[in-house]
């Protein structure tokens, strides 16, 4: 009697092998027994299986997976925009192409998730589409006259440039999504201009080395420029490099040119600057009692509303449009990209401040807007 095994690509196939010399494991009287085998193995693993034939899953791991024929390239990686040609040699291209459309955006970048660490999928991986893209944006980078040796350490990227990066990706990465029996979700593309401007904003937001102040400056600003102490209903102190003329409070100090310039030693021109009194960073972004901070986050929300987006998908639920409350999920998510994009901490009039992601920046609306297209 014929027997039959469950094959490299996890689809049930004849063993032509010697008795007791097949390396594939447990075998099965009829392909039959060998498909209810994976179809019980499935379920128990990823939960019910849907709408994806067996036939059409055995097409994808057979003809487009290509880690299963080319063990050398360990990454599955996937671009929604080239998916017609990544589907050129399967047997039914238009149904593989149905459930990738179900699952992901149109213009997604998917990447087999088989690791914790998002590295895997961007500055480790071994996919030529994803490594070229750093070294790309390290050449123009380069070339705008950006010292790039910040980011790098004796071997390769240094620790704290791939943590950062560690948080960005975490907060950029769709949900894992179980498609064809792998683990898979949309991922950032490297190639995205945000992901040139991570790059940028984290060597610009170290060029400048700390510069302390003197006591004497110390005690003017916290007597006179740091408002919170003056309104106690206040929980952040956020300075915007830009309106640092216009400061009121430091106006009112006994040497506004010293403070001011103790700012400027020490942040870039355009920056915005927080005190860091939490380790949690939504204290100086969404749960700010600062009026410009959240009224910069309930621009963005309407802005995206106005612009078609869905805002529930990041609001808490039963949330009401103008509540501007926020998910648990979104919260974690946009607590990783805000601490990707926060500068080093430096003590500046005997406080810790450090340069923030602007709430009014591209940046920050494409964050918003990713998760939604994301999560939807």
């Amino acid at each position: 009697m014929a027997k039959f095994h469950i094959n490299k690509h996890g689809v049930p196939a004849p063993c032509k092998a010697e008795h007791g010399k097949c390396p594939l494991g447990e075998h099965f009287s009829s392909q039959e027994e060998a498909q209810n085998y994976i179809d019980d193995k499935f379920v128990s693993e990823f939960g019910l299986l849907g709408d994806v034939d067996q036939e059409v899953q055995g097409d994808f791991m057979e003809n487009v997976y290509y880690p299963a024929n080319m063990p050398e390239r360990i990454d599955f990686v996937l671009r929604m925009e080239n998916l017609d040609e990544d589907l050129a040699d399967a047997e039914n291209p238009e149904a593989i192409k149905k459930v990738f459309e179900e699952n992901f955006d149109k213009d997604a970048l998917i990447y087999e998730i088989d690791s914790d660490d998002p590295l895997h999928y961007s500055l480790d991986s071994l996919a030529d589409g994803i490594s070229s893209a750093y070294d790309d944006i390290g050449n123009k980078l380069e070339a705008e006259g950006l010292d790039v040796s910040i980011i790098h350490g004796e071997d390769g990227y240094n620790e704290d440039l791939k943590e950062a990066y560690r948080n960005y990706l975490k907060s950029k990465q769709g949900p894992v999504k179980e498609v064809f029996g792998r683990k898979l979700a949309e991922i950032e593309d490297p190639y995205e201009k945000d992901t040139e401007q991570f790059f940028r904003d984290y060597i610009q937001r170290r060029e400048k080395p700390t510069v302390p102040t003197t006591p004497e400056i110390d005690n003017d600003f916290n007597e006179h420029a740091y408002y919170p102490s003056l309104e106690p209903s206040l929980n952040s102190y956020i300075q915007r490099m830009e309106y640092l003329e216009e400061d009121d409070f430091i106006n009112e100090s006994n040497n506004p040119d010293a403070i001011r310039q103790a700012f400027k030693d020490n942040f870039n021109e355009d920056a915005i600057v927080a005190e860091i009194n939490s380790d949690d960073p939504l204290h100086y972004s969404i749960d700010s009692l600062d009026d410009g901070t959240l009224v910069a986050h309930q621009d963005l929300m309407n802005y995206l509303e106005r612009k078609g987006y869905d805002i529930s998908v990041i609001q808490a639920e039963g949330d009401k449009v103008d509540d501007y409350n926020y998910s648990e999920d979104f919260r974690n998510k946009y607590r990783d990209y805000l601490k990707s994009k926060q500068g080093p901490v430096k003590t500046l009039f005997g406080r810790k401040f450090a340069e923030i992601e602007d709430p009014y920046s591209d940046s920050t609306f494409q964050f918003f807007a990713d998760y939604i297209k994301r999560n939807k």
